[in-house]
């Protein structure tokens, strides 16, 4: 929130505040309630402002890389629901083309595979 008071100080352009994709669907979970807090607080401020809110990175499977290639298992609990999943260079380029327009200024887009 300091941030954002510094952004309204400075008068800055454009914000894009990343946040976490069904955010509002997971309010008892810690990191999600904090981002969710911020999205409304986002609202309150004179700046700007745009949320992108991914899924799940395929670069945090990188940490399991032994345990795929040597035992063929996937150690992240996720049932027989699956989840969806980006590339942290898609929110990347998500976030330039927000900031390309202002087309985006209030908007919220989800980043994340096409099955959810």
């Amino acid at each position: 929130m300091i941030a954002y008071d510094l952004a309204k100080k400075r008068k800055l352009s454009h914000i894009v505040y990343h946040s976490v994709f069904r955010v509002e669907h997971f309010k008892d979970v810690p990191h999600f309630a904090s981002k969710l807090a911020i999205e409304s607080a986002l609202r309150e401020f004179d700046v700007p402002f745009t949320i992108i809110r991914p899924n799940y990175f395929f670069q945090n499977d990188a940490a399991f890389k032994d345990i795929l290639t040597k035992m063929s298992v996937y150690p992240n609990p996720l049932g027989l629901v699956g989840i969806s999943a980006v590339d942290i260079r898609d929110i990347a380029e998500a976030t330039a083309i927000t900031l390309m327009s202002d087309k985006h200024f209030g908007r919220t887009y989800n980043v994340n595979g096409p099955a959810f």
